[in-house]
């Protein structure tokens, strides 16, 4: 029975019916297999629990899930797919003419499907590198014997030989030699403006033009600093772990045994650390900060508030984002409460856009722009993960209830129980195979119930009556609907 009905779905492509004010399911057997318009318009049809699920959205995105091994989400509206292979495990992305496949440490990234010799990378992390960058150069590395990586931790090109024995890197005209890495290292451009060498732990000097120069002798023994930017000049040294002095044309600073204590003052900023880092106060313009780490602390950042309790467990946290007003509060990893408020027209009142309610691993419930969703149980303890979400939350969902205005789907035990309802019109009750009841006044002003799928049913509608006996037999005064 559950396989015939899993085959058909998947044969049928599982669409499921149109129209988003269907008083009732356009079938429902239970846990087993169903088809149903969720609030938002959205068609779904389900299979065997939560392990398959068919979908297709108004707005262009569709899913398809084989639950926990292999979902497709698309949205053609923006030309993105996603492709989840017993996720994490391995995945597959595209947007537009870009796709991004990994499985486990191997990556393959193509910029440009539409052209037959793209930028592109293969690489099988951290040991095997090879791809084409944005220049068209080709280039491979079999780490860490031998080979050139172009594009990669913020360098344009990385040469090695018997790493960390020879190794050499650019980015735009600055390169840098590395011997022994990290001992020995010189970097320079051409003109002259950047210089650096190190003698690691004895000896390093880095040089910037109209900028700084910085010396250090057995790091991190000693170090000095002289800066020469435009708008600010000075310097100052460190004797670890005795203490330092710095002076620039606007700001001063003391430390007494660096790092633990630290007073600085300045037009723009203000700093004292006593200790490091468990006291910890900064004042500047549009800038507050006061730590008591890790009992409490308050930061003020322009537009920004944070707020601990018991590092990193408490926070409360604001951010004004132009019209947009975000608020979190997080018990970590138990809780997790966030709003989003948008300042209404001409001083008018504040509109909530979204709300997220999240206790672990008991319950989500979640609301946007009019839409809500509610899950239980949650077991994903962070921050909610579209791929999670897809691949994993339906697995342990014991319960998920969906609503928008006076609509709402409801369901138990994947379906074993089902409540569905449209606004004042329609009703549908439904506990798999037990019994089942349904108003429709939009459809006829259908009342009708049902035990055991049919077994035993009745309808009634402004047409008439009808009776229905062992799944087959129909008696009663319906007549049929003039067109």
């Amino acid at each position: 029975m559950i396989g015939s009905l899993c085959a058909a779905l998947v044969v049928s492509g599982c669409v499921a019916p149109t129209g988003a004010r269907l008083g009732r399911p356009a079938w429902d057997f239970g846990p087993f297999a169903a088809g149903f318009a969720d609030v938002d318009g959205s068609q779904h049809a389900t299979a065997a629990g939560p392990f398959f699920e068919s979908a297709r959205g108004t707005n262009g995105a569709s899913l398809l899930a084989v639950r926990p091994f292999y979902s497709k989400a698309t949205q053609t509206n923006d030309f993105l797919m996603e492709k989840d292979f017993v996720w994490p495990v391995a995945q597959k992305w595209a947007f537009k003419n870009q796709s991004v496949s990994r499985c486990g440490i191997f990556m393959s990234y193509n910029h440009d499907t539409a052209t037959n010799d793209p930028r592109r990378r293969l690489w099988l992390l951290p040991f095997w590198f090879s791809g084409k960058d944005a220049g068209g150069t080709n280039y491979w590395a079999l780490f860490p014997l031998y080979g050139s990586i172009h594009e990669f931790i913020g360098r344009d090109s990385i040469d090695f030989v018997a790493w960390p024995i020879r190794s050499t890197s650019t980015l735009n005209d600055l390169r840098t030699s590395n011997w022994v890495w990290p001992f020995y290292s010189e970097t320079s451009t051409k003109d002259g403006h950047i210089h650096r060498h190190r003698l690691f732990p004895f000896y390093a000097y880095s040089f910037q033009r109209d900028a700084f120069t910085k010396r250090s002798i057995l790091w991190p023994v000693w170090t000095s600093v002289r800066y020469e930017y435009p708008q600010e000049k000075g310097g100052g040294w460190i004797l670890w772990p005795v203490c330092g002095h710095l002076k620039t044309d606007h700001e001063k600073t003391v430390w007494v045994l660096p790092p633990f204590f630290r007073f600085t003052k300045g037009k723009l900023m203000s700093r004292y650390y006593c200790p490091w880092p468990f006291i910890q106060i900064e004042r500047g313009k549009e800038y507050r900060k006061t730590y008591v780490w890790p009992l409490w602390g308050r930061k003020h950042a322009g537009n920004a508030d944070s707020e601990f309790v018991l590092w990193p467990f408490v926070w409360n946290d604001h951010m004004e984002r132009g019209k947009f007003h975000d608020h979190l509060v997080m018990v970590a990893p138990v809780y997790r409460h966030y709003v989003t408020m948008t300042e209404g027209r001409d001083g008018g009142p504040s509109n909530m856009t979204e709300h997220l309610e999240k206790v672990w691993p008991l319950m989500n419930w979640h609301l946007k722009n009019g839409t809500g969703r509610m899950r239980a149980l949650d077991l994903w303890p962070i921050a909610d993960n579209d791929h999670a979400d897809r691949d994993w939350a339906p697995l342990w969902s014991l319960y998920d209830r969906s609503w928008r205005d006076e609509d709402l789907n409801s369901r138990l035990l994947w379906g074993l129980y089902r409540h569905q309802r449209r606004g004042g019109e329609a009703n549908y009750v439904s506990i798999f195979p037990l019994v089942s009841w349904r108003r429709d006044d939009a459809d006829a002003h259908i009342h009708e119930w049902s035990l055991l799928k049919g077994l035993i049913g009745h309808e009634r509608t402004d047409r008439g009556y009808s009776w229905r006996l062992l799944y087959f037999f129909r008696l009663g005064n319906e007549q049929e609907k003039q067109p």
